[in-house]
């Protein structure tokens, strides 16, 4: 709202929006009439400078530029500021040979800002160069001989506004040839044809019998050194200075209620429900680097499974493993009376989930096979698996009607089934995954 205020281009704009903030925060429209509104909106500036910047930002960009080299001794800085600026004059000059219009490109940009506005405002022609513009119940006067609109946007900024472009338009002219003539291309040539001249180093300097100048010995001060930025006299120099947190909802950490905080809390203490940790990182693309656990002993490297080496043997995958070539054409060979060759319930289970996972984000086929080191028989087999586990779960959450009363009238029986259920399904898995490779 502050900067509503600020920009108005006329005192009524400047009252109405004042009264919004009264109605908001008196004291705030208070402390604004008090600065003197005439050094800080624009309804009040003179008109004819072409500028309708009114804050410090200019200087705040300058103040970033040297930042660093204000750490600086008093020389270094001014060198480093002098080379700045000269390069900063060749390379506006450079720019300027790019420019295809006689004005500047950026006042041409903010002018095509109100390409869209200026369709809601309707020319009533009242003389020669005299205009007026109307909006509902807003109306505004142009006069394009005199480059004049009475909100003053077109004076303060030199740039014709939402009212003066429909007029220029209805002259059937063109609206760039109304832009201030600060703003073209002889007055940017004439602000930046001079140029900064080179200064030799200090090697090229002429020596003297004078003794050297010597920085001063640097010792450390006692205490700790501040690093709080030094206020001006003019702001609150007590700890109450800050935002105030007036309107804000706080959550006490004592009682985890809304309303106060910890300090005036009087209720019993309440442990916070734990959140649930969320993994770090996002997951990772490249289905070689993902950290899954590989079927048969030797899945990864120096693995226990699938013989030794693993893949680590090249082609062929390492003495005792099998290529993932020939084991797409090998059949699925199940073993149920090895049970050194099967796979426990732990190494099965963290396979399903990798399996699960990799599903979800939408690898490849082939790409699985390869993180996880199995056949396509295998993986057709996990799928199944998987596929029973999630008809199983539905079918214990209750989905089924009929397995709903029956839990309703004895539970106990229910949860025995369920497990006599989950372990035929073990030993289902256990049939289908111990293969011989």
């Amino acid at each position: 709202m502050f900067w509503t205020v600020a920009k108005s281009t006329v005192e009524g704009d400047f009252k109405l929006n004042m009264e919004k903030i009264k109605e908001v925060n008196p004291a705030a429209y208070d402390h604004l009439m008090a600065r003197e509104p005439k050094s800080w909106c624009s309804a009040f500036f003179k008109g004819g400078m072409t500028c309708e910047a009114i804050e410090n930002g200019m200087a705040e960009c300058f103040n970033a530029i040297i930042l660093d080299a204000r750490k600086k001794p008093s020389l270094a800085l001014l060198e480093e500021i002098r080379l700045y600026m000269m390069e900063r004059l060749f390379n506006l000059k450079q720019e300027e040979r790019k420019w295809v219009n006689i004005m500047c490109p950026g006042a041409i940009k903010k002018m095509d800002e109100f390409a869209f506005d200026i369709k809601t405002w309707y020319v009533h022609p009242s003389g020669l160069n005299a205009f007026e513009v109307r909006n509902g119940f807003h109306s505004y006067g142009v006069n394009l001989e005199g480059m004049y609109c009475t909100c003053r946007l077109w004076e303060l900024s030199g740039i014709p506004c939402v009212h003066a472009q429909p007029t220029i338009i209805y002259t059937q002219q063109d609206p760039a040839r109304f832009i201030s003539t600060w703003f073209g291309k002889d007055k940017f040539l004439s602000a930046y044809e001079s140029n900064i001249l080179p200064v030799n180093g200090s090697n090229m300097w002429e020596p003297t019998p004078y003794t050297k100048p010597l920085p001063p010995i640097e010792r450390r001060m006692p205490g700790r050194p501040c690093m709080k930025r030094k206020r001006h006299v003019s702001e609150h120099q007590d700890r109450f200075s800050q935002v105030s947190s007036k309107g804000r909802t706080v959550q006490c950490q004592n009682c985890m209620q809304m309303g106060h905080n910890k300090v005036s809390c009087k209720n019993p203490s309440v442990q916070p429900t734990p959140k649930p940790k969320k993994k770090i990182g996002r997951p990772r693309l490249n289905p070689e680097l993902t950290n899954c656990t590989r079927l048969g002993r030797g899945g990864g490297r120096g693995g226990r499974r699938d013989g030794r080496g693993g893949r680590r043997g090249g082609r062929s995958g390492g003495r005792g493993s099998t290529s993932v070539y020939e084991e797409e054409t090998q059949e699925a060979d199940v073993n149920i009376d090895d049970e050194g060759d099967g796979i426990d319930m732990a190494d099965l289970d963290q396979i399903l989930s990798d399996l699960s996972y990799l599903r979800e984000s939408t690898y490849s086929e082939a790409e699985i096979l390869m993180c996880l080191n199995i056949t396509q028989s295998q993986l057709k087999g996990f799928d199944a698996l998987i596929h029973q586990s999630k008809q199983a779960a539905k079918e214990d959450n209750g989905e089924d009607g009929a397995e709903e009363s029956q839990e309703d009238n004895d539970e106990d029986g229910a949860e025995e089934s369920q497990e006599e259920g989950v372990d035929d399904t073990q030993v289902r898995v256990r049939t289908q995954v111990r293969v011989r490779t």
